[in-house]
């Protein structure tokens, strides 16, 4: 059985934050949800990759890298079934003023982190200072910001310029807001391997093995002990998509991420439900479009040249079938202000004379030589690099695959400035978020710190524009943004899920949205 979130629906919850933003067997066998609806057993994920890292400040925040975070580490303001904003550690929040530089919040009473100390709000100042100096995909989202503590239970958030987006950052989304004890801060090290939060579970480390299972048991100074439905949390590490698949079936596991090549016969099996939505797009992204390494790049007309040369609609069918949607731009829809339109779809046809003639306008008339970064560990994305490659030779340009066999590989090619081209999955979200992670100095996918002036100004006349104008004002960014061909997106790809609906209930994406259901609100399946 499958569930598909709509693609086109707008999305009311999360654009209302931005536009008003206030605010079976039992366990002894390594086995699978049992019991009651009150909870008991174990529950047991699956994931193709090992975490980067379990320090929020480094980890990776997809709907399924949350899986080894979501346990541990409780986040001041989660997200409703519906998308909505609710309350976390914090139970108030909200803007001071209307300019959306700062921003307050209340914690709620007698909190504790896991092990026993009080969480106080001089702990949330300290553990956004840290995360801000990370490297993962949330944190640079927090660099112009800065947490200072009111008292015991009042945290205040400043920011250097306008960002309507800070009660997003502190959702498990982007684990800004997953609070880290000051016994992990004392030494950030450890963070790594072992976890210091004031979630539902803490890492078991005598039952982990790293890069194999990660087992995480009820924590019992967590503040809500009726939301903690399981007597442990197990989630293994599967690489090969096909074993994932068999492991569901079988009952070894029962909620896994999936892949185009095994969801259509997991959608077949009994007991098992599959949802999925278009979460990120794939693609190829210019990282070097000021020509450092890659001189070519720095051609405007090369680069659109380079996306009149891909056929998006023959890769899509050929590779994700259902499961994606040929796109041209940065986002997915289904949120009005992730600036998601039909007519930047329409920017680039696929015409390969076109594409020939633009390169010889520019200079390159016997085109030219690149290398790009791809996930060999990605199946559908390397599929989907070397349909471009091929596509790309047929106007003259020879595309280089660099494979990395694992993301933390990738990610340090990334960083190394060497390469002036990357696959790569982004996740969609508001362009308030968007447009600076991708295309502003110092954004995480911009290892060049690389400037351009027209989405600059498109970015600017967004920080500013009033509530009921992000929407336009977010559309018009992602569409400068694709009229500069920074980037030659391919596909907007659905996260696919499969869970045993037999054993576990909750499994959903959240409205219409992105978002999958923190795995910390899964119940045993009555």
């Amino acid at each position: 059985m499958r569930s598909r979130a709509p693609a086109a629906t707008a999305l009311v919850a999360t654009a209302s934050v931005l536009l008003a933003a206030c605010g079976g067997a039992d366990s002894s066998d390594g086995g699978t949800a049992t019991g009651a609806c009150g909870g008991s057993g174990a529950l047991t994920l699956g994931l193709t990759s090992a975490p980067l890292s379990l320090d929020p400040s480094a980890a990776a925040n997809g709907n399924n890298s949350q899986w080894y975070i979501t346990p541990a580490y409780a986040p001041l303001i989660r997200t409703g079934e519906n998308a909505e904003l609710v309350p976390g550690l914090a139970e108030e929040w909200g803007y001071v003023g209307d300019e959306n530089k700062t921003f307050e919040l209340t914690l709620r009473p007698d909190l504790k982190f896991a092990d026993g100390t009080p969480l106080t709000a001089q702990d949330v100042a300290n553990s956004i200072e840290y995360f801000k100096t990370g490297s993962g995909p949330g944190s640079g989202f927090f660099r112009n910001l800065t947490a200072t503590a009111e008292g015991e239970d009042k945290v205040v958030i400043t920011s250097t310029e306008p960002d309507p987006s800070i009660p997003l950052l502190l959702t498990a989304k982007w684990m800004g807001g997953s609070v880290i004890s000051p016994a992990g801060l004392a030494d950030p090290s450890q963070l790594a391997s072992d976890t210091f939060g004031a979630g539902p579970y803490v890492l078991d480390e005598q039952q982990t093995v790293s890069g194999d299972s990660y087992v995480y048991t009820p924590n019992e100074n967590y503040y809500d002990q009726d939301a903690i439905q399981y007597d442990e949390i197990v989630v293994k590490v599967i690489p090969d998509a096909n074993s994932m698949a068999q492991a569901l079936r079988s009952g070894q596991v029962d909620v896994v991420e999936s892949e185009p090549a095994t969801a259509a016969s997991l959608e077949e099996a009994d007991g098992v439900s599959v949802v999925s939505a278009p979460v990120s797009v794939d693609g190829l992204y210019f990282l070097d479009w000021e020509g450092t390494v890659a001189e070519p790049l720095a051609s405007l007309q090369v680069r659109q040249a380079l996306n009149h040369a891909i056929d998006r609609e023959s890769i899509v069918e050929a590779i994700y079938g259902e499961y994606g949607i040929p796109v041209q731009q940065p986002t997915v829809p289904g949120d009005p202000t992730f600036g998601y339109s039909e007519e930047a779809n329409s920017t680039y046809d696929y015409d390969p004379e076109k594409a020939r003639q633009m390169l010889a306008d520019a200079g390159y008339p016997e085109g030219f030589e690149i290398t790009s970064l791809v996930r060999a560990n990605f199946a559908a994305e390397a599929k989907m690099m070397q349909a471009v490659a091929s596509q790309l030779a047929e106007v003259g340009v020879t595309l280089s695959l660099k494979p990395a066999q694992n993301t933390g590989a990738w990610v340090d090619d990334l960083v190394s400035g060497q390469y002036p081209m990357t696959a790569q999955v982004t996740s969609g979200k508001p362009a308030i978020m968007q447009i600076p992670y991708l295309f502003m100095p110092g954004g995480i996918m911009n290892p060049f710190n690389a400037s351009n002036a027209e989405v600059t100004a498109a970015y600017q006349e967004l920080q500013t524009a009033a509530p009921e104008d992000v929407p336009e004002a977010a559309t018009q960014a992602i569409q400068t943004a694709v009229d500069q061909a920074l980037m030659a997106p391919v596909v907007a790809v659905d996260d696919i899920f499969a869970y045993s609906d037999e054993k576990v209930a909750g499994v959903e994406f959240l409205g219409d949205t992105p978002t999958l259901s923190q795995m910390d609100t899964w119940t045993p399946a009555c």
